[in-house]
């Protein structure tokens, strides 16, 4: 342990990512909460620890049952967002990923702090803010509240509290199962960490013209469709998700949530 503490106190290193770290808690072969690994790690206030809570033997996905004061890779949220983006998620499942997963952290005391939410990890292959996948328009894009483009300034100055990112359905680069181009509607999010309402300006009509709000974590009821360049007020604390049909059409009714 004396090496991991000079890192944080000598070199200011924040802390430490320990991957498949469900095989540094197995005793003689189950994974073990009570394990000398975490009894070692418990004991220093100084180091900070997140895990990769997960191994490839028997009983190693372990997300959510890390001791205290770990935080983890959330495989169910990377999961959830990908089966979302794939239209094969109900709504409740993804709402309750991206608010924190107290489903996981809740029981045992910890904070949704403990999960960190993460869509693609050691992947070649996933968002690059560049057109691909045959679209003009790139596949993912960063906008103030004003609906304009984030800028390099607007990410060093650290007063903003809200942000949107718009998600190309049309900037897919993987093949279909027939293996033809994989195109999908497109999805905007919007995040606001202030503690006032803001008013939000969605992106201009060439990333989409009909958005329909999906989500909304505060629970407000939007009337939609809202075209691009309208404008809706996000609460305090809140996430918005709208989804603008690849057609402009009427989105189909929503999956009924199971029993």
């Amino acid at each position: 342990m004396d090496s991991p503490r000079y890192w944080v106190l000598g070199m200011h290193v924040d802390g430490f990512r320990f991957a498949m770290a469900a095989a540094l808690a197995r005793e003689f072969y189950d994974v073990d909460r009570l394990s000398a690994f975490f009894d070692l790690i418990q004991q220093d206030p100084v180091i900070s620890r997140v895990a990769e809570p997960w191994d490839v033997g028997p009983g190693g996905y372990q997300v959510g049952n890390f001791p205290p004061l770990w935080t983890e890779w959330n495989g169910r949220y990377r999961d959830t967002v990908r089966d979302f983006w794939r239209g094969e998620t109900v709504l409740p499942e993804f709402a309750s990923r991206l608010t924190g997963s107290s489903d996981l952290y809740e029981s045992s005391g910890r904070r949704h702090v403990a999960s960190i939410n993460f869509v693609t990890s050691h992947d070649g292959r996933f968002f690059t803010g560049r057109p691909v996948g045959g679209s003009t328009m790139p596949d993912l894009v960063w906008f103030t509240m004003e609906g304009e483009q984030m800028r390099d300034e607007a990410w060093a100055s650290g007063g903003f509290r809200t942000v949107g990112v718009f998600l190309n359905g049309e900037g897919v680069t993987e093949s279909g199962p027939d293996g033809g181009r994989v195109v999908d509607d497109s999805f905007y999010l919007v995040f606001n960490a202030g503690a006032k309402p803001v008013l939000c300006t969605l992106p201009g009509q060439e990333y989409g013209d009909g958005w329909h709000v999906e989500i909304d974590t505060s629970e407000n009821v939007h009337p939609g469709p809202l075209p691009g360049q309208g404008q809706l007020t996000v609460p305090a604390y809140t996430m918005l998700v709208l989804r603008c049909p690849l057609d402009g059409g009427p989105l189909p009714p929503a999956a009924p949530s199971p029993a």
